[in-house]
């Protein structure tokens, strides 16, 4: 199948097995501008089982494997693995997404997807891989392990669910993060009024998607953070992470300038 106006290509070619008459294998290749998917599939009793494939375009590069069930509804487990993923072009692109109706999922979307990378390219090399599983469930989103892997400063984890309704998008979350090297991670963020901090926090709230505000319901490090302390952090991080919207949540100047402004103010 060849549509060159939409630049697209798709090619495939299946068998029925010989052994099992009920059971159909094959191959499938799609391209699209720079979006590439090649894969071997197998097909029976209405299901889709995709082994060894490659997944490629501007963002990233992996492999895909798992099931795909169609009848009688619609549902998956898939893992996603992927050899790099450049987090540059892709935030680019996802600030240029309708976020309206980005995290709205439609409810007839189910399954699981287990997703990683081993490979992260971004201006400041923060993040050095991470891995996930996370579950769709009749519109809602799940985060049942989402594990980052900070290299020597350490490492943290996020737990949560992504709930949609008519009215709102809020992502609820609880959150562990860990200090490996604190001598370093002072450095990365240019604090230099302080010997040492605490090795780990924990931190829950809520962020809503649609509105692009976030709430912090409880913080602890050595010990639990008082009242004054949260709502200065909250304002903090809404007026400095989230002046310009997503345009600036995931920028590092101003996730350092948050960081230095909290642990300096804050005790």
């Amino acid at each position: 199948l060849k549509m060159s106006d939409l630049n697209l290509l798709a090619k495939t070619n299946f068998s029925k097995s010989k052994i099992d008459k009920n059971l159909i294998n094959g191959n499938i290749l799609i391209k699209k501008d720079k979006h590439r998917f090649l894969g071997i599939f197998s097909y029976q009793n209405d299901e889709i089982i995709i082994g060894k494939s490659n997944v490629r375009n501007s963002f990233l590069d992996g492999k895909l494997e798992g099931k795909i069930k169609l009848l009688p509804y619609f549902n998956f487990d898939l893992g996603l693995n992927l050899n790099s993923i450049n987090f540059t072009k892709l935030y680019n692109y996802f600030l240029t997404l309708d976020k309206a109706k980005l995290f709205r999922v439609n409810n007839k979307i189910n399954g699981n997807l287990d997703l990683s990378a081993e490979k992260i390219y971004s201006s400041y090399n923060l993040v050095k891989t991470f891995e996930s599983e996370i579950k769709f469930n009749n519109g809602n989103i799940s985060i049942e392990r989402f594990l980052i892997n900070l290299g020597k400063l350490g490492a943290a984890d996020i737990l949560g669910e992504i709930n949609n309704d008519k009215k709102f998008t809020n992502f609820k979350y609880e959150s562990n993060v860990f200090i490996d090297n604190q001598k370093k991670f002072l450095s990365k963020f240019g604090i230099y009024n302080k010997q040492s901090i605490s090795p780990n926090f924990f931190i829950s709230g809520n962020f809503n998607l649609q509105k692009v505000r976030s709430s912090f319901y409880e913080i602890s490090g050595d010990k639990k953070f008082d009242k004054d302390d949260i709502n200065f952090i909250e304002k903090e991080f809404n007026d400095l992470m989230l002046i310009d919207g997503y345009e600036s949540l995931f920028r590092f100047p101003k996730f350092k300038e948050f960081i230095k402004s909290i642990t300096t103010e804050t005790n």
